[in-house]
Order: structure tokens, then sequence, then C-alpha cells
């Protein structure tokens, strides 16, 4: 994970490709209205 992300804190979170980050940024990217329009990518 490390090697992909250059992080080591776990979860790390995919959609498809594109890696988001860990929960905190899994929940900026919703609260800018940015995380629906990705998962119906």
């Amino acid at each position: 994970m490390t090697a992909l992300t250059g992080r080591t804190s776990v979860p790390q979170i995919f959609i498809g490709d594109t890696h988001v980050g860990g929960c905190d940024d899994l929940h900026a990217l919703d609260a800018r209205g940015e995380l629906l329009p990705m998962l119906q990518a």
C-alpha cells in the first residue's frame, strides 16, 4: 500500500483506479459534493 499511495495508515480508499485517501479524505470529498459523481462515473 505504501508503494501505491505513499501512506502507511489504513484504510486507504480507492474508487476505481483513483486513490481517494483515508476516511477523513472520503468525508471531505462527500462534503464538497464530489463523492457521488465519482461513484456514478
